[in-house]
């Protein structure tokens, strides 16, 4: 009842007759602490704790699920909302004392524009580390950062899409990511991380054959393609390099392939050959060469399948050499084809 007879006094015009309070009656109360505004008063105290909260974290980012306080994380995000009334000219219950009280302490009343940028310096520490962008989705040092950096690539998506209806991704950010070496499209960037990696090991395999006659004077390339099985540190290279090879047969064939123009150019760029030429030479893919076939062939057909048994009393009977039939059998004997029937499971 006193509440009700202050604030109807207090809004009166003197042109009415109401009840009031004697300004001794209120410095009565006031003495024993009487709460005038129970809403101020309880505003007053969640913004108590929200200085707490800044005092203890360094900020005012109170987690949308915090579980010491959920009622604190609500009273945040509701100051937010109201000052988004304020903004667009709606019924607010944020006063200019209330907002000066925030703006007092620093408050973010835009959380993910601060979240943006924190999580962008955490990705330039990362590039200096690491001198890439490429952020595992499960990054266990920092798991939070791994899910922002996939998230800039589907907001990117949906930027180039039209949809940029949550303004997450501004002109500014993206210029800011790319400024910084971010790719949009991870498969792609992991394709041109290895094509340097490629690019690279064949450097150095032409550094270490420079003046190397016998090699120059073989015929066609002089260097070594693809890493062998020995070099343990490239065996995802060896296998990358190999992929290749095969996705431009099957492109080369009509078949579907992810070998685009824009790789054939710049593998060929570097002097990538897609195939081996003249039997008999080294299978850049770990495989057997027509020579190594056919003298396993004649080897089984000598000795044949048991011991004691006459030459050509087995299957091979009438068989002839595997470089002759080749080509009747498996098309015109390519580095592909050979690793086809090598690693045929059927005897």
């Amino acid at each position: 009842t006193q509440r009700q007879v202050y604030a109807t006094a207090a809004e009166d015009d003197g042109n009415s007759q109401v009840d009031r309070l004697t300004q001794e009656q209120i410095e009565a109360l006031d003495r024993l602490g009487f709460v005038w505004n129970l809403q101020d008063h309880r505003w007053g105290q969640q913004f108590s704790q929200l200085c707490d909260y800044m005092a203890l974290y360094g900020d005012t980012l109170v987690p949308s699920k915090f579980p010491p306080n959920r009622k604190l994380a609500l009273w945040v995000r509701y100051q937010r909302d109201e000052y988004r009334n304020l903004l667009t000219g709606k019924n607010t219950t944020l006063t200019p004392k209330r907002l000066e009280a925030l703006i007092g302490i620093g408050f973010c009343f835009e959380p993910k524009s601060t979240s943006w940028k924190t999580r962008f310096d955490e990705l330039v520490d990362f590039h200096a580390v690491y001198g890439h962008c490429v952020v595992p989705r499960q990054y266990n040092e920092n798991p939070q950062l791994g899910d922002w950096v996939a998230n800039q690539r589907t907001m990117y998506k949906n930027y180039l899409a039209g949809d940029n209806s949550c303004n997450c991704l501004t002109k500014e950010k993206i210029q800011a990511l790319e400024k910084l070496g971010f790719s949009w499209n991870q498969m792609q960037y992991n394709w041109y991380l290895m094509f340097d990696r490629l690019r690279t090991y064949m450097e150095s395999q032409r550094q270490n054959n420079e003046g190397n006659d016998d090699l120059s004077s073989t015929g066609g390339s002089s260097i070594r393609m693809i890493p062998p099985e020995t070099d343990e540190a490239n065996l995802d290279l060896r296998r990358w390099a190999w992929l290749q090879r095969v996705e431009h047969k099957r492109r080369s064939t009509g078949r579907r392939s992810a070998m685009t123009q824009r790789r054939i150019d710049a593998l060929e760029g570097i002097g990538f050959e897609w195939s081996r030429e003249g039997a008999g030479t080294e299978v850049e893919g770990g495989g057997p060469t027509v020579d190594d076939w056919s003298k396993l062939f004649d080897e089984m057909k000598e000795s044949g399948l048991e011991a004691g048994m006459k030459a050509k009393d087995h299957w091979f009977d009438g068989q002839e050499r595997f470089d002759t039939t080749i080509e009747d059998e498996w098309g015109d004997g390519d580095d592909e084809s050979l690793m086809e029937l090598w690693n045929a499971e059927e005897d």
